[in-house]
């Protein structure tokens, strides 16, 4: 073989690898931004996701405050209810002694004559 032959040669090869690392560079160019577009991607959803969950946790919020509300509104009419109802029986020329109803009233809430809990 020639020295021109084999200089050829080389200088092919040489260009063979070259393109092949290009076109490997170029490839990993466009995998690098399909990633970053898909990680776009992501992080939008994250961040709607994230919005939609901190709405959702105020209006839970919001709700257990409402029901905490309400639950002391209901604890203050029983206890105007409660307080109503001794005086009625403080007043009452019929009640002798009102232990019919205590006796009613606690077999309602699970208790016996003494008081304890059932």
């Amino acid at each position: 073989m020639s020295t021109v032959l084999i200089v050829i040669l080389v200088v092919l090869a040489v260009a063979v690898i070259v393109v092949a690392l290009l076109a490997a560079k170029k490839g990993k160019e466009r995998r690098d931004e399909g990633k970053r577009i898909e990680a776009r991607e992501h992080h939008r959803e994250a961040e709607v996701r994230g919005a939609r969950a901190d709405k959702a946790k105020a209006e839970a919020d919001q709700a257990a405050a409402h029901a905490r509300e309400k639950a002391a509104v209901a604890e203050r009419e029983r206890g105007e209810a409660d307080a109503r109802r001794g005086h009625a029986r403080g007043v009452d020329p019929d009640d002798d002694d009102g232990d019919a109803d205590d006796r009613g009233r606690d077999r309602e809430r699970g208790r016996d004559r003494e008081g304890e809990a059932r």
